[in-house]
């Protein structure tokens, strides 16, 4: 059985729908957190002022986002900076990963890709003294060729020997790179492309990604653009015509139960398809990466019979005479057919409204009307 992969989880709230989002990339982190802890144990020899970092990790995050000396800002940001800035906010931070990232991503692996090809250190040569080789009857050094690092033991004597001794009498001079340097793998190359650098974790940040896929528990619908969005949606319109156009769905004058659609549809959940560009943009969230996954929708009545009727649901027309002012004629009417004893001309009537009065238990008789009340004693 294969292993089951522990999947990030994000969850947010956007425009009012919780939206999440998840991916592979617990394994990336763990991986990620051990390359940055091994890259801050790592000093810099070449400290140069208050703002210069003194471990590699601190050169790497500065890297194509600050400028010389850690002042200012970078003249070019698709440097190591930029990746680690990335990655925190995936990998560390929970945040979302968002469709602008990926491209900037791309990018920088290109730029990796190349600085690998064409900038590596073994094929950097340094002309450099040759270590005790001062010769002061000639005034002169011995000097080689070393590939990888200029600091080697033989620099650093020639810049902290006195003056005559052939030395530039430098009183600031760091110690000579350690012998890794010189066979191409200064700690900067080696973060960058070693076997578990930053070019190799660029690239698996990349297959994280593509593996993020995106779930909408509910996305509410409730202006006419959103609903003219998902009406679109093959699957959405599949189910409703399938599902919600029988005869139960339509009400007795003839038009759509919006309040009956919505409560069904709401409990369908539906799986995404290819147009997920539409869900995105209904959900507002086409920045963020990730395939949907699955959603469900949550309609207002009123918006359910919209989507209901673009799709293809035919509402009975409302005939002429049944508008409301003839409603309301016709229930007044009604109410006098109901009560024609109000009206018969052979029975007695109210001396103050002209009403016919009804007869009463007790032998009297009184008006019907509320604000007559009138009442003629027994005969």
């Amino acid at each position: 059985m294969p292993k089951k992969i522990k999947k990030t989880r994000v969850s947010v709230t956007v425009a009012g729908n919780e939206v999440i989002q998840t991916f592979d990339g617990e394994t990336l982190k763990e991986v990620y957190k051990g390359w940055k802890t091994e890259q801050s144990a790592i000093g810099n020899l070449h400290v140069q002022g208050a703002n210069t970092p003194n471990n590699v990790l601190g050169l790497l995050e500065k890297h194509g986002v600050a400028g010389r000396g850690g002042v200012g800002n970078a003249s070019d940001n698709t440097g190591a900076g930029s990746v680690i800035e990335v990655m925190d906010r995936i990998l560390l931070k929970g945040n979302l990963i968002f469709e602008n990232e990926r491209i900037e991503l791309l990018d920088i692996k290109e730029d990796l890709i190349y600085a690998e090809a064409n900038n590596n250190p073994k094929d950097i040569p340094f002309r450099v003294p040759v270590l005790n080789s001062y010769n002061k009857a000639l005034g002169k050094w011995d000097w080689e060729t070393v590939r990888g690092h200029y600091r080697t033991p033989g620099y650093v004597q020639k810049r902290t020997l006195p003056t005559e001794e052939g030395g530039d009498g430098s009183e600031k001079e760091g110690p000579a790179a350690p012998a890794a340097f010189f066979n191409g793998q200064p700690p900067m190359w080696k973060a960058l492309f070693g076997s578990n650098g930053l070019k190799k974790m660029t690239t698996e940040l990349l297959d994280v990604i593509a593996s993020s896929e995106v779930s909408i528990p509910l996305l509410n619908i409730r202006q006419a653009g959103t609903a003219e969005l998902i009406s679109k949606v093959d699957e959405v319109k599949e189910y409703i015509t399938n599902k919600l156009f029988g005869k139960e769905f339509t009400k007795k004058d003839g038009t759509y139960n919006g309040v009956l659609g919505r409560n069904t549809l709401q409990t369908h959940q539906f799986k995404g398809d290819k147009q997920a560009k539409l869900i995105k943009m209904a959900a507002q969230i086409e920045n963020i990466e990730g395939e949907i996954a699955g959603y469900k929708l949550n309609v207002t009545p009123l918006m359910m019979r919209k989507i209901a009727v673009s799709i293809g649901f035919t509402e009975a027309p409302t005939s002429p005479e049944e508008t409301k002012e003839d409603k309301i004629g016709k229930s007044w009417k009604e109410i006098l057919k109901a009560r024609p004893s109000w009206t018969d001309p052979l029975k007695p009537k109210c001396p103050r409204c002209g009403s016919i009065l009804l007869n009463m238990r007790g032998g009297y008789k009184k008006c019907p009307r509320p604000n007559c009340n009138y009442t003629e004693a027994k005969e």
